[in-house]
């Protein structure tokens, strides 16, 4: 009976992954407690109020799955009924993608099983990190910070901006290997974004040079070619 089941569990897992060109298939698990409620899949239709719907369906068995085709690589999320203003967000690309949801938060589900998916996880983590840091060493050092400016007192203002100039650097850089890990996910294009706003010493060349790691692939698309379009203004 074991064996049996073992090989019904190998040709289902073979048949979900028989995806035809273009296909995709985004399968959630989620706490039984929400079954029979639906989950709605969106994606961006290229501004942040342009979303569009592209599949809706049921929990059931705390599972739920969403089958369809694209033309190309799309930033999406999806929302359980009941925590609408908690989406998740992911990449609805070609091949199978696998989320675990977090029945508490569930923008803090685990996703995986396609390049970009797999990457957004990562980022997000790295991003999750950043701020978590940040709000220590800004609760630690704002409050004299501040206090410093207003006294005019320029010994500890600077003492305190070089606290702030070093946290940036440090953090920066992680963003950086990230890319470089990354150079063909398009996720690669947000971690450039922060390195961008987090970077204190903005040269064309440090930043062209971050720019060009990212693949031949990734810098023609739509946001890569305004991304590359910005940083030649600068030279």
């Amino acid at each position: 009976m074991k064996k049996l089941l073992l090989i019904g569990a190998a040709i289902l897992a073979v048949c979900c992954n028989n995806l035809k060109e273009n296909e995709y298939l985004i399968t959630g698990t989620v706490d039984p407690a929400f079954n029979g409620r639906y989950v709605v899949l969106k994606e961006n239709g290229g501004s942040i109020i342009a979303l569009n719907t592209v599949d809706s369906t049921t929990i059931e068995n705390g599972k739920f799955s969403f089958r369809g085709t694209t033309d190309s690589i799309k930033s999406g999320f999806f929302y359980i009924e009941g925590k609408e203003e908690d989406p998740m967000a992911l990449y609805i690309e070609k091949g199978t993608i696998d989320i675990k949801v977090d029945k508490d938060t569930v923008s803090n589900s685990v996703i995986s099983g396609t390049l970009n998916n797999n990457a957004f996880y990562k980022y997000l983590q790295l991003d999750k990190e950043f701020n978590n840091q940040y709000s220590k060493i800004y609760n630690i050092y704002n409050d004299d910070y501040m206090k410093a400016v207003k006294e005019k007192d320029t010994v500890n203002v600077k003492r305190l901006e070089n606290i702030f100039d070093d946290f940036y650097k440090k953090n920066c850089s992680k963003y950086i290997d990230f890319i470089k890990e990354h150079p063909d996910s398009e996720v690669s294009l947000l971690a450039f974004t922060s390195y961008y706003r987090y970077t204190k010493n903005k040269s064309f060349t440090s930043i062209n040079k971050v720019y060009q790691t990212l693949s031949h692939k990734v810098k023609e698309t739509e946001k890569g070619k305004r991304l590359g379009e910005l940083i030649k203004n600068m030279e």
